[in-house]
């Protein structure tokens, strides 16, 4: 699939040798929800990106969508996201939560972005997608919220460098 092409696009332009050339750390993040299927495929991908780019930091999000990553024991799910985890190793884990229920769902039948809720006041929003003042604020604070915690997340695993004045 894609990330078999991403991989040997990596491979094949030394991705990671020509960022270190230049002083620049590269990070490339697999991002899997719960579904056993889906934490499989990450895994593959993580051992992938190790073996085809090491110089690359990697990353693994947990996109939380359709629940969390608690399995019970012994079960398929359970083993597939302790391979995972394995795959994973020391690189860095953010737990991303979901948007939960009629939130995002008022947000995807509008055709609105994240980008776009977030920078949305309710009464734009109730515009936009038909609902109530009330309704409106709730899911833009909900979205906002969630919006607020990703970017956390994000922010306690990449440290970036102040660029140059300008």
């Amino acid at each position: 699939g894609l990330a078999q092409h991403h991989a040997a696009h990596l491979a094949v332009t030394h991705f990671d040798e020509r960022l270190a050339e230049i002083g620049v750390t590269g990070l490339s993040f697999v991002v899997t929800t719960n579904r056993t299927e889906q934490m499989r495929q990450s895994a593959e991908n993580l051992r992938m990106l190790a073996a085809t780019a090491p110089g690359l930091h990697r990353g693994l999000l947990l996109n939380q969508r359709f629940g969390n990553f608690e399995f019970l024991a012994g079960s398929r799910p359970a083993a597939v996201y302790r391979d995972l985890r394995k795959a994973a190793g020391d690189c860095a884990i953010i737990t991303i939560p979901a948007v939960v229920g009629e939130s995002w769902k008022a947000c995807e039948d509008a055709g609105l972005s994240m980008a776009e809720v977030v920078r949305s006041t309710p009464a734009e929003f109730a515009k936009k997608t038909g609902l109530d003042a009330f309704t409106s604020a709730a899911c833009v604070t909900e979205v906002a919220a969630f919006w607020d915690l990703s970017e956390k997340a994000l922010r306690s695993v990449l440290r970036f460098r102040a660029g140059p004045a300008q």
